[in-house]
């Protein structure tokens, strides 16, 4: 079951052609610090928190003492640089069976279709068998307008034959089945080993730059990208030391998150 606060109040008809983001906690945490990323470049505000009751059972002490329960939050943006407005939808943990997933990705899209959302874009995680050095994007969507669309940037590639999992796979689609709203999934390449990515993370903010023409600014992510780049030089230490075996032809990713 699904539960709502809102925190601000927001008119469906002020709106400028508003796209949706969600990146839910997954791989490497790759769309969620994504998500956050988004929100904080455009300064936006919390307008919503979602309460769910698949959520883990347990609570997060705060420093000072408070007690807080696992929860979703979506942001908004009133973005004066480019002619759309923004929703970002995050949280701290993903549903742990079938059902929360669904409910979860259900609410997304209503609160999507409430707003007039014209397009919602899900940022994820894909996984490589090794520590990637040109990250490349994946790109798959409801619209072949859209998947045209989003493989003109560089770094773009057409997802094929794969599977992504969680809300971040489901959201899109339950969006446009559900509701007739255009959805794009954005996969960054990542090394599943990781805690998390943030480089794979800047990633996904150059194509949403490049091609929906948001302002974003990415630099925000450097500090982590290098503080990951001490974690890779552990992982890569440990990696040496393990026996060699033949190296395996490389393929598509089969797993997104």
């Amino acid at each position: 079951m699904i539960r709502a606060r809102q925190l601000i109040e927001i008119d469906p008809s002020s709106l400028r052609r508003p796209v949706a983001f969600v990146g839910m906690p997954g791989v490497a945490n790759v769309g969620k610090i994504a998500a956050i990323a988004i929100a904080r470049s455009l300064k936006s505000v919390r307008s919503i928190e979602i309460f769910c009751t698949d959520s883990p059972p347990s609570i997060e002490i705060k420093r000072d003492g408070r007690p807080l329960l696992p929860h979703g939050l979506t942001y908004f943006a009133r973005n004066t640089d480019s002619p759309r407005d923004v929703f970002v939808f995050t949280g701290d943990f993903q549903p742990s069976n079938n059902i929360g997933q669904y409910e979860y990705s259900d609410y997304i899209a209503r609160t999507c279709k409430h707003y007039n959302v014209e397009l919602l874009v899900s940022l994820a995680a894909s996984v490589c068998g090794y520590i990637p050095v040109e990250r490349k994007v994946w790109v798959a969507s409801t619209s072949e307008e859209f998947i045209e669309l989003f493989s003109k940037n560089k770094t773009t590639k057409i997802f094929k034959g794969a599977t992504i999992s969680g809300i971040n796979g489901l959201a899109p689609v339950v969006a446009h089945v559900a509701y007739g709203i255009d959805g794009v999934c954005l996969l960054a390449d990542t090394y599943p080993l990781l805690t998390e990515d943030p480089a794979a993370s800047k990633c996904l903010l150059g194509v949403v730059n490049d091609i929906l023409l948001i302002p974003l600014n990415d630099s925000i992510l450097d500090k982590r990208i290098s503080t990951m780049k001490k974690e890779l030089g552990r992982i890569e230490e440990e990696l040496a030391k393990r026996p060699t075996k033949p190296a395996k032809p490389a393929k598509s990713p089969e797993y997104f998150g």
